[in-house]
């Protein structure tokens, strides 16, 4: 008898031990994901003074940027995911070269710095809407001469980001695989690291 409750004592136990050891994890504290790197720039090279895009135009696309990662990367973000802080962090900073006031970037910059969701509203537009005005906003040419390079430069970053954000667009992935089989694919490395829209650096003086 005594033998028949030891054995059944310690099927109790064994049978409490993954219970008792799930509620040792649970009072673990979450982890906090790392810092969100900070998108930063020294000089807006795709404002409406440097390109053929009209200022409202340059807002409208950097809200929609900045709502854009925050709806569809942000889950991913909070739970320490690098590969969506890096690929918010190039959107956010895309956005500051193209409106480097904007309100969005700034709220979604912050809040993802500080481990939270940035509760910005949803995009408001339809998004094959949004990516066609992207293509047609890569179309279009420069008046002027000495913004003509810098229009067709940020013409590569909308195409590529219209046929990521909507594959079924038709027009801006045939338009971004027609970028990338000529080497025009959008040069994130440099933008990134603001070797963009940088004079050379000048030769030293010859004695």
């Amino acid at each position: 008898m005594k033998r028949l409750l030891r054995i059944s004592a310690a099927l109790t136990l064994l049978a409490a031990a993954p219970h008792a050891a799930a509620q040792k994890a649970d009072a673990l504290p979450t982890p906090k994901p790392a810092p969100f790197p900070q998108p930063k720039i020294r000089l807006a090279i795709f404002t409406h003074e440097l390109t053929a895009l009209l200022q409202p135009e340059c807002e409208r696309i950097a809200t929609w940027l900045a709502r854009y990662a925050a709806a569809s990367l942000s889950p991913a973000i909070l739970t320490g995911n690098t590969a969506a802080a890096e690929s918010a962090r190039r959107l956010l900073t895309l956005a500051l070269h193209i409106d480097p006031g904007n309100a969005s970037v700034a709220r979604a910059a912050l809040r993802w710095n500080e481990g939270q969701s940035p509760n910005l509203p949803p995009p408001d537009e339809n998004l094959r809407v949004l990516t066609d005005f992207l293509v047609r906003a890569a179309e279009r040419k420069s008046s002027s001469p000495a913004t003509s390079d810098r229009q067709a430069l940020l013409a590569r970053f909308l195409v590529r980001i219209a046929a990521d954000a909507d594959p079924l667009n038709e027009s801006a992935v045939h338009r971004s695989e027609l970028n990338d089989r000529n080497g025009l694919g959008p040069p994130w490395r440099s933008l990134m690291a603001g070797r963009l829209g940088t004079p050379p650096p000048k030769a030293p003086a010859s004695r």
